[in-house]
């Protein structure tokens, strides 16, 4: 007898240790080691082949070039490749709407140069979240973004991060308490509430493309280019122009395309009924009583779980106290690997783990 699972996704967000530093108010050392790649990365992917999990990883912008061959990797073995901004500024949501459209259009641009396969979802860093980042995902054509956590709870969560952690903790961390409204499955945001699923025939989030540009950069419908952005030397004018087949005319893959865009909300799951977060961070500091429970309520209610882990929750303690607000960063591998063995043997068991874009997609027609 086949039992039918409900979809359900892992999500890693790439976070290096320079995030880390820059989420707390402080600059990342000179010769900031990168762990992530070197150790959580490789890690995860072993994990996932042994469970049989495809998964979505999100990735700063400012790594791509280093990490080419790690990135190409992800992809060769099943895994989808999203967009987690530029630079993760904190307090990305305090960014105008056009420093939003340049930072996502030059990791967009940074992404498909150096994997070959064009970008389709976003999540903002630190879950700092503003509707305006909607519009330019629309425009690039991107299905989804992830950057809603449905949690009442952010207003104190920056509080304990900050007594924590010594350092700031921007005001959008975590997003805002409304959000704690916002459903746990995928959803056609509302444009003015986007916490809030669209009504039938009213304003979801729906833009026209981004016109091509020349090489200067100029717009070819006269509106003001983006600016430019240290990572690489242009903005969005190097997305590539399409075909009316969607195809990309620089040979990267291409994806099914209309003339509108409408961008779907994929919240990261929290605890139903409670909301309290359950992802990887917590669950490291918590314990797995969180997790399991968590996990219970998701099955009870039949809410398809959007997984959150972090590259760094797989990698070797890191000895500067700095960072020891992050328990994660200072616990043993041997601890983690045991914890995250049994998280993803549990979601592989009650879920159908597929990349996130799949995920969307089975869920919302």
């Amino acid at each position: 007898m086949t039992i039918h699972k409900l979809p359900g996704t892992v999500q890693v967000d790439v976070d290096d240790l320079w995030v880390y530093y820059e989420s707390i108010g402080r600059r990342a050392p000179a010769g900031c080691p990168s762990p992530a790649y070197e150790q959580g990365v490789p890690r995860l992917l072993d994990l996932f082949d042994r469970y049989g999990i495809r998964a979505t990883f999100f990735v700063c912008g400012r790594d791509v070039q280093a990490q080419r061959a790690t990135l190409r990797e992800m992809i060769r073995r099943g895994h989808e490749i999203a967009n987690h901004s530029t630079w993760h500024r904190p307090g990305f949501a305090r960014l105008s709407a056009v420093e939003k459209q340049a930072d996502i259009a030059t990791t967009h641009r940074l992404l498909a140069d150096g994997t070959g396969v064009e970008p389709r979802g976003f999540k903002s860093p630190g879950f700092s979240f503003a509707p305006d980042q909607l519009d330019a995902l629309a425009g690039l054509g991107y299905r989804y973004d992830s950057s809603l956590l449905p949690t009442p709870y952010a207003p104190m969560m920056r509080v304990a991060q900050r007594l924590l952690s010594g350092g700031t903790v921007d005001p959008t961390h975590y997003g805002q308490a409304r959000y704690g409204l916002a459903p746990l499955r995928p959803y056609t945001p509302s444009r003015h509430k986007p916490h809030r699923p669209a009504e039938a025939n009213t304003a979801a989030i729906v833009t026209r493309r981004i016109a091509p540009r020349g090489r200067s950069g100029a717009s070819r419908t006269g509106t003001r280019p983006y600016p430019t952005d240290a990572v690489g030397s242009a903005d969005s004018s190097r997305i590539a122009p399409r075909g009316r087949s969607g195809a990309s005319q620089t040979g990267t893959r291409p994806y099914p395309t209309t003339q509108d865009s409408i961008v779907i909300e994929a919240p990261v799951t929290t605890m139903p009924l409670t909301r309290l977060p359950m992802h990887s961070t917590f669950v490291f500091t918590a314990g797995q009583p969180l997790f399991d429970a968590g996990l219970a309520l998701a099955v009870a209610c039949n809410v398809p779980v959007n997984y959150l882990l972090h590259a760094a929750d797989a990698i070797d303690p890191v000895a500067d106290p700095a960072l020891a607000s992050y328990r994660f960063l200072t616990q043993s591998w041997e601890e983690k690997h045991a914890l995250l063995d049994h998280m993803l043997s549990e979601l592989a068991g009650k879920f159908r783990l597929v990349p996130t874009l799949e995920y969307v997609d089975a869920l919302v027609r």
